[in-house]
């Protein structure tokens, strides 16, 4: 058989399975060698490329011992993540338990604190003491009038010479 010929009953059996014109590789290559014009029982001792997925899961058979196997296996999973489960559900209860004290004990220390008269919490706002600012010469207490110059004499605005 010729190298050339393979190459295209291969290409052929591929692009007729990629077109859905073939259903199995056997078929596909049945086609081609009519096709190219051979004999389809030469060519179907061909290795496709492209292998299509077989699914075995549903063809196997097992015996009855495997199969008790196979069972016992999962059971024991089955067992071993309900074991899991029942103690990850026994530490949230645990946890949700201890947070209730919690929230009734700080509710008892509240209650204690507000019986003795302490104030809960001091605002820092309310600490804090509001400054007398003394007058300083260049900040507020502007007066006009003779006390103080004139915004001309103390800024230029003209050309000349300031006069004073």
């Amino acid at each position: 058989m010729d190298i050339d010929k393979l190459i295209k009953i291969n290409n052929l059996s591929k692009e007729l399975q990629r077109h859905g014109i073939a259903a199995s590789a056997l078929e596909a290559v049945q086609q081609a060698c009519v096709v190219v014009e051979e004999s389809p029982e030469q060519e179907a001792v061909l290795v496709m490329e492209q292998k299509e997925p077989v699914q075995e899961s549903s063809k196997v058979v097992l015996s009855p011992l495997q199969e008790r196997r196979f069972e016992l296996i999962l059971e024991a999973n089955n067992r071993r993540h309900d074991q899991e489960i029942a103690a990850l559900r026994a530490t949230i209860a645990s946890m949700s338990t201890q947070l209730e004290q919690l929230r009734l004990e700080m509710k008892t220390v509240n209650e204690r604190q507000l019986q003795a008269g302490m104030p809960k919490k001091v605002d820092k706002q309310e600490m804090l003491k509001t400054e007398v600012k003394e007058n300083h010469p260049r900040q507020g207490a502007f007066k006009p009038g003779d006390e103080t110059v004139s915004i001309e004499k103390i800024f230029y605005f003209g050309t000349g010479r300031a006069k004073f």
